[in-house]
């Protein structure tokens, strides 16, 4: 990661889930094949399976974040893919933003917010709609898979 200098006008691109459980692992596959590229300058990338606190702290710094992820989303055909502001991200298909053992990713930008952090000024998701994330597989669904390439292009649209 970069020093606090470093992040001050860059973006950083995030990918969520967690690489064995399935389609939960589409957030990571996405940034895994952007990483494949040359980058933009100024973005840097990093694949995690956390919400909440330890997200928000590794977003702390930057300009400007762009987060992709799978999420559950039943009103959307599986592979859809959508952008949102951070705001915008309907809390019951949230994903990773929130945690049962840790507050909302929205909840802790909030408080960093109050405490005087340098929370990024823009923070965009990237999402794209599953119908089980939580299965033991290095697979994803062939939804899921068909959905990657649409999801990076959007993703260099935000970057």
């Amino acid at each position: 990661m970069s020093t606090d200098d470093e992040k001050a006008n860059a973006t950083l691109l995030v990918g969520l889930g967690n690489p064995i459980l399935g389609d939960d692992a589409a957030g990571w596959r996405v940034v895994e094949r952007l990483q494949e590229e040359e980058l933009p300058e100024g973005v840097e990338a990093v694949c995690l399976a956390a919400g909440g606190l330890r997200l928000m702290e590794t977003m702390l710094g930057y300009t400007h974040v762009v987060i992709v992820d799978a999420f559950y989303t039943p009103e959307r055909p599986a592979g859809t893919v959508f952008t949102c502001p951070i705001e915008a991200v309907p809390v019951p298909d949230a994903g990773h933003l929130n945690s049962s053992h840790d507050t909302s990713l929205p909840y802790a930008l909030e408080m960093a917010r109050r405490l005087g952090f340098p929370v990024p000024r823009r923070i965009d998701v990237v999402g794209i709609a599953a119908r089980v994330t939580l299965r033991l597989s290095e697979e994803l669904t062939p939804a899921i898979e068909a959905a990657i390439p649409q999801a990076q292009e959007t993703v260099r649209r935000l970057l």
